[in-house]
């Protein structure tokens, strides 16, 4: 995909930046929204979110008693980041009456493995859909000279802003590399989530969010009321 390219001036003038789903040597990024976490400077910027065919049929439903079980145990061992992740996307899918996404350790350690994989490359790319079957995947970087205390909390801002850019279309229509990690984050039949970061060798940081089941899926729309909560 193509952008409006960034002078090397302009980008110099950037003491700070995230990327999300593209790599690190990315000078034309496709939008920018400054956000208001630490450091107070960051820049964000959207990249490249992905979308699927279809969704497996061969997934099991889950009662509602059991999906009220898992969303009032709560997310178990969790940082504060990881925990912001989790109630921003939350709050996000209330306002559209859409089901709470709960916490997955599953997913959570999925997400961890990969992040550590790409941060060791210092790239960020995606996982292929044979590494991680039935998952939908949203993808952060971030680099700063002031710490970054929340980099997962960054990424799901970055993500959630790209409602400005949503205007009902089915997917993939209009410009979906601008408004993909949102409809990931708001899929309604999506309501596990594990999220997690991991630090690269230069301080830069890499947050990966895992959700199940996969949401973006070619030909439909992101808002509605399952029936009930999906297995898997």
């Amino acid at each position: 995909m193509l952008f409006s390219r960034l002078s090397l001036q302009a980008l110099a003038l950037c003491a700070t930046s995230a990327i999300a789903d593209a790599t690190i040597n990315d000078d034309t990024p496709l939008n920018g929204t400054k956000t208001v976490q630490d450091p107070p400077n960051i820049i964000s910027y959207a990249g490249k979110p992905e979308y699927h065919m279809t969704q497996r049929a061969s997934r099991a439903m889950a009662s509602e008693a059991e999906y009220a079980k898992l969303l009032n145990m709560g997310p178990p061992n969790v940082s504060a980041d990881q925990l912001e992740s989790l109630r921003l996307h939350n709050v996000a899918r209330a306002g559209r009456r859409l089901k709470a996404v709960v916490w997955d350790t599953s997913l959570e350690s999925s997400a961890r493995d990969w992040a550590n994989y790409i941060a060791g490359l210092n790239s960020l790319q995606h996982s292929s859909s044979d590494q991680r079957p039935n998952q939908g995947e949203n993808l952060a970087y971030s680099k700063s000279s002031a710490p970054i205390l929340n980099p997962a909390t960054i990424g799901t801002q970055l993500w959630l802003a790209e409602v400005s850019n949503y205007n009902g279309e089915t997917i993939p229509k209009g410009n979906f590399e601008s408004y993909g990690h949102y409809t990931q984050c708001m899929w309604s039949t999506t309501y596990k989530i594990g999220v997690a970061t991991a630090q690269a060798a230069d301080g830069s940081y890499y947050t990966v969010a895992r959700y199940s089941p996969p949401g973006n899926i070619v030909g439909k729309v992101p808002y509605g009321t399952p029936p009930s909560a999906a297995t898997g």
